[in-house]
């Protein structure tokens, strides 16, 4: 069962075991991994893994790393597709409330499957999104 959407930072985070998650965050993740659950990544997410990578922030070579690991059918992870139903719910999200697209398509997506997002993003939290946000 689907119980999230994580942003970019908090999944590479968590992937990383990197200690700018936060530990309510942490938490809420390894709750999902024992239950079996998952938790979504929407397709922005791996072209921002892309990006900085190409800008030296991550590692060459991790783009691989998490397409073995959403490719693995027991993976706490998976894929949510970018698609015209997430479009459809981006137009409930104020461009003044959350202007970075990327955040905008990972909001929409948690919206149209339902479920919180986890993100430590300003913007997001202090948005009106009727979607809670994990941090």
């Amino acid at each position: 069962m689907l119980r999230a959407v994580a942003d970019t930072h908090a999944f590479i985070w968590y992937l990383l075991g990197h200690p700018s998650l936060s530990n309510q965050a942490r938490a809420f993740l390894d709750d999902i991994l024992k239950s079996g659950d998952t938790v979504g990544i929407s397709t922005i997410t791996l072209v921002e893994v892309v990006y900085l990578t190409e800008k030296g922030r991550l590692k060459e070579g991790i783009l691989s790393e998490i397409e073995t690991l959403l490719s693995d059918k027991m993976s706490m992870f998976v894929e949510l597709p970018l698609d015209r139903h997430v479009v459809q719910h981006m137009q409930r999200i104020p461009w003044k409330d959350i202007p970075d697209m990327p955040d905008r398509i990972i909001v929409a997506t948690a919206l149209y499957w339902g479920v919180p997002v986890v993100s430590r993003d300003r913007q997001i939290h202090s948005a009106n999104i009727p979607v809670p946000v994990i941090w």
